[in-house]
């Protein structure tokens, strides 16, 4: 350990230490606390005496383990990290059940084993993975603070309880588990709170869709806020099944969104996985962030979003492999300085981005005047844009780019 960190550390109060040790237990690294307790006699005397340490149990603890993490635990909330649990680890938790925050699984055979075992409340339980390949119903246990699920190949049927209590949903979908749009959407559609939805979209297959969703199923587009919505699409991919998908998710009104295309392999073109089947470009939200790991028209992306999106503020691009050449487009393409709402503009690893291309970019999208156009154009480890200045530049509009490696 570096003598000045092991100085400070000397001199920490057991206080900050435990407040410390705290905020590495939400890593949610499973044997936290037994690696901090083993680091010195101090941490570990601040440790015992720190219980939300001791309230994530994994499949691989001891007989004796789980004994010490439960009698160090407090009357704080139990979170079972792993699936891997057995009969004997489960015998001592059990009896806990109502301290249970998160479980790690809920499947076919969970609702009947919960039966079994006589386990009729949940009360704590805010967060569980759904596993499942074929259509499930959540369990009807009593289950007041559950608001976080995540599930693989997620089909689901949310009884009225819980619709209003589901505030954030993470889903897969791959080939074994696969995308069908109008399931998921119907089921989408029930949760009146949602605020956070992540979706992982990897080889969808491109068969049609056994359930679609009827025109007037599809809910008013961007009616519906929420924070944050996520979605990654990587490996074999249809737009057959994409595009469909923009168009149920259409409703959402996100504050931030986030799309990620990575190794798609398609005989489209990568630009349309980012439009709904209208050809509708269809990131919309105060924030956007697009990762586009292939060949793209990135400026044709950028113009679109500016025309179709009036509420963006600030856009953060990681492409690459794009080529910008905006001396290609007419200037046609692009909203006017005086009616572009984005105001922050990031570009990162954009390693074709010259300094033509940056110079283009302020030609249309800023302006000497406060309040009017991009404020702030920010350029970081772009390979081909150096230390010089913009020298064909205005100086009030240079003075809004800033760039670092």
């Amino acid at each position: 350990m570096p003598l000045i960190l092991e100085h400070g550390i000397i001199h920490l109060p057991d206080e900050l230490l435990a407040l410390t040790l705290e905020m590495g237990h939400h890593l949610r690294y499973d044997r936290f606390a037994l690696s901090m307790s083993h680091v010195s006699r101090r941490f570990r005397q601040v440790a015992l005496r720190t219980p939300l340490l001791w309230t994530r149990f994994s499949g691989d603890y001891s007989d004796d383990q789980i004994q010490a993490f439960i009698s160090r635990s407090g009357h704080l909330n139990l979170e079972i990290s792993s699936h891997m649990y057995g009969p004997q680890m489960l015998s001592y938790l059990l009896p806990l059940s109502s301290r249970w925050s998160s479980i790690p699984r809920i499947d076919e055979n969970t609702e009947s084993w919960i039966d079994s075992v006589g386990v009729s409340n949940l009360p704590r339980l805010k967060s569980s993975n759904i596993d499942s390949s074929w259509d499930i119903e959540l369990p009807m246990h009593r289950m007041p603070m559950l608001s976080q699920i995540e599930g693989f190949g997620l089909y689901f049927t949310v009884p009225v309880p819980y619709r209003s209590q589901l505030t954030s949903v993470k889903i897969r979908f791959d080939r074994s588990r696969e995308l069908e749009v109008g399931k998921f959407a119907r089921a989408i559609y029930q949760l009146s709170n949602l605020r956070d939805l992540s979706l992982d979209i990897s080889n969808p297959g491109d068969w049609d869709d056994k359930h679609p969703l009827n025109p007037m199923e599809i809910l008013h587009p961007h009616s519906v806020p929420i924070e944050s919505l996520q979605i990654s699409i990587w490996g074999i991919t249809s737009l057959k099944r994409i595009q469909p998908l923009y168009d149920c998710l259409g409703y959402l009104a996100p504050s931030s969104v986030q799309i990620s295309l990575s190794m798609i392999t398609s005989r489209e073109h990568v630009n349309p996985f980012l439009c709904n089947s209208r050809n509708q470009l269809f990131p919309y939200g105060t924030t956007i962030r697009l990762r586009i790991e292939q060949a793209c028209d990135i400026c044709l992306i950028l113009a679109q979003l500016l025309w179709r999106c009036s509420v963006v503020r600030s856009v953060h691009l990681e492409v690459p492999t794009a080529l910008f050449r905006i001396d290609a487009w007419p200037s046609s393409v692009w909203l006017k300085t005086s009616s572009i709402s984005l105001r922050h503009l990031r570009l990162q690893n954009c390693e074709e981005l010259r300094e033509e291309d940056v110079e283009g970019l302020a030609k249309y999208l800023l302006s000497c005047h406060e309040e009017i156009g991009v404020q702030s154009l920010q350029i970081v480890a772009c390979k081909k844009i150096h230390m010089e200045p913009f020298l064909n530049l205005d100086e009030e509009i240079a003075k809004k780019i800033t760039w670092s490696f």
